[in-house]
């Protein structure tokens, strides 16, 4: 597979990037997915700020969310494969909030169940990080499987992955949000799953 640079992720001071995480298996998604996370550390205190929700239409990438700020966008294409990313922080800087939109020509090859797991597992690994629960659900009509990772600083990476099948073109979304510890709130992510929906 080949890999490219990663890119720089918002991060709050004293943050640092994770590695890269590489999509499922499959012929058309040769190239390594990128989802770096501004992982976070403790941030003592109250915040003097409070999140302004935004709410974002992303009409490249076919989807509609409540960020806890305007989102910050990336595009890039690997082989065949188009990459748009949203990034945002929230105004504590307590999560990392990310949408991630893979789109390949031709339609899924593989067990989408299998290509799940293997998305998770591999988040895990490439931030060194280790899956503690992960459910199948429905969402928005389609299979997708959630996952926590506690990473090797004890902070957490909440993830729901699943694919949009059409006829000609696959498509891969990768939510996600980052928080200092397992047990911390993360109504930003909670925000941005409730509020996501397919526009296209």
């Amino acid at each position: 597979m080949k890999t490219r640079p990663p890119e720089a992720p918002l991060k709050a001071p004293d943050k640092r990037p994770e590695a890269p995480l590489k999509a499922p298996g499959k012929r058309a998604l040769t190239a390594a997915l990128v989802l770096l996370m501004g992982l976070l550390v403790a941030c003592g205190g109250s915040s003097t700020s409070a999140d302004k929700p935004t709410v974002f239409k992303a009409t490249d990438a076919g989807f509609s969310a409540e960020f806890p700020s305007q989102p910050q966008r990336t595009a890039s294409t690997h082989d065949v494969t188009t990459e748009v990313r949203y990034e945002a922080l929230s105004a504590n800087a307590a999560e990392d909030v990310i949408v991630q939109y893979l789109a390949s020509p031709g339609p899924m090859a593989g067990v989408t169940q299998t290509l799940l797991d293997q998305q998770m597992d591999g988040s895990a690994s490439s931030v060194s990080g280790t899956v503690v629960s992960r459910a199948n659900l429905t969402f928005l009509g389609r299979q997708a499987e959630d996952g926590v990772i506690k990473g090797p600083n004890g902070h957490a990476i909440r993830m729901r992955a699943f694919f949009v099948p059409s006829d000609n073109v696959e498509q891969y979304f990768v939510l996600s949000g980052g928080a200092a510890t397992l047990d911390a709130a993360h109504p930003a992510y909670d925000r941005l799953l409730a509020s996501f929906q397919l526009t296209s």
